[in-house]
């Protein structure tokens, strides 16, 4: 009998040890989340100063500007061996705004930001009129900054054009042109009648 209290109490002991062992187990859980990164881009036009001149500085939204984010995914699961990157897009609305939701963690990814370049034309606005002009080339940008989840980044660009091709009307071939005409002297003749004067005009060439 006491064999066999013995041996159901050690039952009763192995039983709630395995179960406080499976109570206790290790669960990961996913520390991720989103950060957004936006921005607004911008290009140069030319316009009148008001005083005889002319500005390259006066800035206008671009639409259709291309934005990738880089983000590798061993710094978004470190000391993990994961591989590769994760590659976020977006594109600038009329307004030259642009957003973009990236998964991030908690202590920060680094994440490469790029707006890219693009070929268009340098135009002039005048009296509230746009006028096409030459084609230029404007430079984008790259640039890393720290994204933590739950925080936005802000991040501009404004592109200043560098012109491609120039004045069709520049080379201008320059001569000589020949002017005639003549010369004369208005003699002018007054005759008194009684109480009429009359006048008259003679043209005498030189």
């Amino acid at each position: 009998m006491k064999k066999s209290i013995l041996a159901l109490s050690l039952a009763a002991l192995t039983f709630a040890a395995c179960k406080k062992d499976k109570t206790n187990s290790f669960t990961q859980t996913d520390v991720t989340g989103t950060s957004i990164v936006k921005g607004t881009v911008t290009k140069n036009i030319i316009t009148p100063t008001g005083f005889g001149n002319w500005t390259n500085g006066t800035r206008v939204p671009v639409a259709g500007v291309a934005v990738t984010v880089k983000v590798n995914k061993n710094a978004l699961y470190p000391n993990s061996s994961a591989q590769g990157a994760d590659i976020y897009t977006g594109t600038s609305d009329k307004d030259g705004n642009y957003s973009i939701s990236v998964k991030t963690n908690a202590n920060g990814v680094n994440g490469l930001i790029t707006i890219d370049g693009f070929t268009g034309t340098m135009d002039t606005l005048i009296n509230g009129t746009t006028k096409t002009g030459f084609y230029s080339t404007y430079a984008g940008t790259s640039q890393n900054r720290s994204l933590q989840m739950g925080q936005n980044v802000q991040f501009d660009h404004n592109f200043f054009g560098n012109q491609i091709t120039t004045n069709p009307n520049a080379n201008i071939t320059i001569g000589s042109a020949i002017f005639s005409g003549s010369v004369a002297v208005n003699y002018i003749k007054e005759v008194t009648t009684g109480t009429l004067v009359t006048l008259t005009t003679t043209n005498v060439p030189v």
